[in-house]
């Protein structure tokens, strides 16, 4: 798959999609950062990727994550160096989590309640 297919059809889809890492597509990759439309990234988690790059995208960014044998593309809808908190709340699986821990929290809450009432 050619790079800017890759684009388009994470434009068009809104999801991640990850390729193999053919050397065609990474060449076209080193290619790209060698013209200056993607630039590397150090706010992204390092776990098992190699590079991490953006482009600029709208108000987003799209970001390349490449492993040692897959490239992964997504589009940020917002770029984490303008609007942090956006990102996170837009972006990330963070709030997902902390409404998770928020409902455990609560029902722990409820559960400790009731068993003290019971104790009474």
């Amino acid at each position: 798959m050619k790079f800017e297919d890759l684009i388009f059809e994470v434009l068009t889809s809104g999801k991640e999609i990850c390729v193999d890492a053919s050397e065609k597509l990474i060449r076209e990759i080193l290619e790209m950062v060698k013209k200056g439309k993607l630039k590397p990234t150090i706010l992204a988690n390092p776990a098992k990727r190699i590079v991490n790059l953006y482009m600029p995208y709208g108000e987003g960014r799209i970001h390349v994550v490449v492993k040692e044998d897959k490239v992964c593309v997504h589009y940020d809808k917002y770029d984490p160096i303008k609007k942090p908190l956006e990102h996170i709340i837009a972006d990330t699986d963070i709030p997902k989590r902390i409404l998770v821990l928020a409902a455990i929290a609560i029902l722990k809450y409820i559960i400790f309640k009731k068993l003290q009432k019971g104790r009474g």
